[in-house]
Protein backbone atom coordinates (compact mmCIF):
# COMPACT_ATOMS: atom_id res chain seq x y z
CA UNK A 1 0.00 0.00 0.00
CA UNK A 2 3.00 2.17 1.08
CA UNK A 3 4.54 1.51 -2.35
CA UNK A 4 1.46 2.19 -4.36
CA UNK A 5 1.28 6.00 -2.90
CA UNK A 6 4.66 6.57 -3.32
CA UNK A 7 4.02 5.54 -7.00
CA UNK A 8 0.73 7.77 -7.07
CA UNK A 9 2.94 10.86 -5.99
CA UNK A 10 5.90 10.40 -8.18
CA UNK A 11 3.01 10.18 -11.49
CA UNK A 12 1.57 13.57 -10.26
CA UNK A 13 4.41 15.10 -9.68
CA UNK A 14 5.62 14.13 -13.21
CA UNK A 15 2.08 14.98 -15.04
CA UNK A 16 1.94 18.31 -13.37
CA UNK A 17 5.38 19.28 -14.15
CA UNK A 18 6.32 21.84 -17.30
CA UNK A 19 8.40 21.42 -19.69
CA UNK A 20 11.62 22.95 -19.22
CA UNK A 21 12.97 25.88 -21.45
CA UNK A 22 16.30 26.96 -22.77
CA UNK A 23 17.05 28.86 -19.60
CA UNK A 24 20.56 31.33 -18.79
CA UNK A 25 19.96 31.73 -14.80
CA UNK A 26 17.31 30.70 -12.05
CA UNK A 27 17.41 31.79 -8.50
CA UNK A 28 15.70 29.72 -5.94
CA UNK A 29 13.90 31.04 -2.38
CA UNK A 30 12.45 28.65 -0.22
CA UNK A 31 11.46 26.10 2.96
CA UNK A 32 12.64 22.33 3.34
CA UNK A 33 11.28 20.27 5.56
CA UNK A 34 13.85 17.34 6.34
CA UNK A 35 13.89 13.84 8.22
CA UNK A 36 17.02 12.45 9.77
CA UNK A 37 17.09 8.65 10.60
CA UNK A 38 19.73 9.42 13.52
CA UNK A 39 17.88 9.87 16.99
CA UNK A 40 19.41 13.22 17.15
CA UNK A 41 17.91 14.19 14.03
CA UNK A 42 14.42 13.59 13.65
CA UNK A 43 12.26 15.89 12.01
CA UNK A 44 13.48 19.64 10.98
CA UNK A 45 12.90 22.27 9.04
CA UNK A 46 14.83 25.69 7.32
CA UNK A 47 15.05 27.78 4.63
CA UNK A 48 17.70 27.70 1.05
CA UNK A 49 18.18 29.83 -1.38
CA UNK A 50 20.20 29.04 -4.23
CA UNK A 51 20.82 29.89 -7.95
CA UNK A 52 21.26 27.73 -11.07
CA UNK A 53 23.06 29.06 -14.14
CA UNK A 54 22.11 27.86 -17.74
CA UNK A 55 20.57 25.01 -15.84
CA UNK A 56 24.23 23.24 -16.01
CA UNK A 57 24.83 23.91 -12.11
CA UNK A 58 23.09 24.52 -8.59
CA UNK A 59 24.92 26.08 -6.06
CA UNK A 60 22.93 27.26 -2.67
CA UNK A 61 22.93 27.68 1.06
CA UNK A 62 21.06 25.81 3.70
CA UNK A 63 19.80 25.84 7.29
CA UNK A 64 17.96 23.62 8.83
CA UNK A 65 16.90 22.67 12.22
CA UNK A 66 16.11 19.15 13.87
CA UNK A 67 13.76 18.71 16.85
CA UNK A 68 16.24 15.79 17.81
CA UNK A 69 15.18 13.35 20.76
CA UNK A 70 15.11 13.12 24.87
CA UNK A 71 16.40 9.76 26.39
CA UNK A 72 16.94 8.52 29.70
CA UNK A 73 20.75 7.48 30.26
CA UNK A 74 21.76 5.54 33.23
CA UNK A 75 20.42 3.44 35.57
CA UNK A 76 16.90 3.48 37.66
CA UNK A 77 17.02 5.67 40.56
CA UNK A 78 19.65 7.96 39.32
CA UNK A 79 19.35 8.23 35.65
CA UNK A 80 19.66 11.64 33.59
CA UNK A 81 17.24 12.90 30.73
CA UNK A 82 19.56 13.50 27.91
CA UNK A 83 17.69 16.40 25.19
CA UNK A 84 19.88 16.51 21.80
CA UNK A 85 18.82 18.44 19.44
CA UNK A 86 21.10 19.45 15.56
CA UNK A 87 21.54 22.06 13.33
CA UNK A 88 22.69 21.92 9.72
CA UNK A 89 24.15 25.19 8.21
CA UNK A 90 26.13 24.65 4.74
CA UNK A 91 26.56 25.05 1.06
CA UNK A 92 24.90 22.80 -1.57
CA UNK A 93 26.51 21.90 -4.96
CA UNK A 94 25.01 19.89 -7.59
CA UNK A 95 24.85 19.55 -11.62
CA UNK A 96 22.09 19.26 -13.58
CA UNK A 97 21.14 16.53 -15.89
CA UNK A 98 17.89 17.27 -17.68
CA UNK A 99 15.32 14.32 -17.90
CA UNK A 100 12.48 15.01 -19.39
CA UNK A 101 10.47 16.80 -17.08
CA UNK A 102 12.35 16.44 -14.37
CA UNK A 103 15.81 17.75 -13.69
CA UNK A 104 18.13 15.08 -11.66
CA UNK A 105 20.99 16.54 -9.24
CA UNK A 106 23.73 14.83 -8.20
CA UNK A 107 25.52 16.81 -5.43
CA UNK A 108 27.33 17.40 -2.49
CA UNK A 109 27.07 19.72 0.59
CA UNK A 110 29.87 21.05 2.63
CA UNK A 111 28.95 23.21 6.05
CA UNK A 112 28.39 22.26 10.12
CA UNK A 113 26.32 20.40 11.87
CA UNK A 114 25.81 22.08 15.70
CA UNK A 115 24.52 19.47 18.16
CA UNK A 116 23.07 20.91 21.60
CA UNK A 117 22.76 18.53 24.39
CA UNK A 118 21.09 19.26 27.26
CA UNK A 119 21.42 17.30 30.46
CA UNK A 120 19.07 17.21 34.09
CA UNK A 121 18.73 14.07 36.58
CA UNK A 122 15.23 12.74 35.57
CA UNK A 123 12.18 13.69 37.19
CA UNK A 124 14.08 16.61 39.49
CA UNK A 125 12.47 19.69 37.25
CA UNK A 126 15.88 21.27 37.73
CA UNK A 127 17.37 23.37 35.29
CA UNK A 128 18.74 22.09 32.36
CA UNK A 129 22.64 21.35 32.15
CA UNK A 130 23.86 22.96 28.53
CA UNK A 131 26.90 20.94 26.55
CA UNK A 132 27.28 22.22 22.89
CA UNK A 133 30.09 20.77 19.51
CA UNK A 134 30.27 21.56 16.06
CA UNK A 135 31.43 19.38 13.73
CA UNK A 136 32.49 19.52 9.61
CA UNK A 137 29.89 18.31 7.92
CA UNK A 138 29.70 16.11 4.39
CA UNK A 139 26.72 15.67 2.82
CA UNK A 140 26.53 13.41 -0.78
CA UNK A 141 23.05 12.92 -1.78
CA UNK A 142 20.68 13.39 -4.71
CA UNK A 143 17.96 15.09 -5.68
CA UNK A 144 15.16 15.65 -8.68
CA UNK A 145 13.90 19.53 -9.27
CA UNK A 146 10.40 19.11 -10.68
CA UNK A 147 8.59 22.38 -12.19
CA UNK A 148 5.28 23.20 -11.33
CA UNK A 149 4.77 27.00 -12.87
CA UNK A 150 6.44 29.07 -10.88
CA UNK A 151 7.20 26.75 -7.73
CA UNK A 152 9.92 24.19 -7.83
CA UNK A 153 9.70 21.01 -5.62
CA UNK A 154 12.60 19.37 -5.08
CA UNK A 155 12.81 15.56 -3.23
CA UNK A 156 16.50 14.75 -2.26
CA UNK A 157 18.26 12.01 -0.38
CA UNK A 158 21.53 12.47 1.54
CA UNK A 159 23.91 10.68 3.53
CA UNK A 160 25.37 13.10 6.57
CA UNK A 161 29.41 12.38 7.10
CA UNK A 162 30.89 14.27 10.12
CA UNK A 163 33.03 13.58 12.97
CA UNK A 164 31.86 12.22 16.50
CA UNK A 165 31.45 15.59 18.38
CA UNK A 166 32.89 15.78 21.93
CA UNK A 167 29.47 15.43 24.06
CA UNK A 168 28.77 14.29 27.72
CA UNK A 169 26.86 11.46 26.20
CA UNK A 170 27.98 9.98 22.75
CA UNK A 171 25.46 10.45 19.67
CA UNK A 172 26.25 9.49 16.02
CA UNK A 173 26.16 11.79 13.56
CA UNK A 174 26.38 9.91 10.34
CA UNK A 175 22.93 8.56 8.91
CA UNK A 176 20.46 9.44 5.93
CA UNK A 177 18.74 13.12 5.69
CA UNK A 178 15.81 12.83 3.50
CA UNK A 179 14.27 16.21 2.36
CA UNK A 180 11.61 18.06 0.18
CA UNK A 181 12.74 21.64 -0.38
CA UNK A 182 9.75 23.85 -1.92
CA UNK A 183 10.87 27.21 -3.83
CA UNK A 184 8.20 29.22 -3.13
CA UNK A 185 9.90 31.81 -4.97
CA UNK A 186 11.66 31.43 -8.16
CA UNK A 187 12.67 34.01 -10.60
CA UNK A 188 14.51 32.94 -14.08
CA UNK A 189 15.91 34.40 -17.30
CA UNK A 190 15.47 32.42 -20.47
CA UNK A 191 15.71 33.01 -23.81
CA UNK A 192 11.90 31.09 -24.91
CA UNK A 193 10.39 30.87 -21.28
CA UNK A 194 7.34 29.17 -21.41
CA UNK A 195 6.96 28.35 -17.14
Amino acid sequence: MRGTRSGLLAVALLAAAHPAAAQLWEVHLGAVASYGTRGEFGPGAGAVLGVAPGRFAYAGLRYVAYAGTTTLAGASPTQTEVRTSTQIFGVDLALMFPAGRVDIMPGIGFGGVHFNQNTRPSGSGSAWLPNTATEFLVTPGISAEVHLGKVALIPELQYGLAHIPALTYSVQPNGLLASILNSIARWSACGSCSR
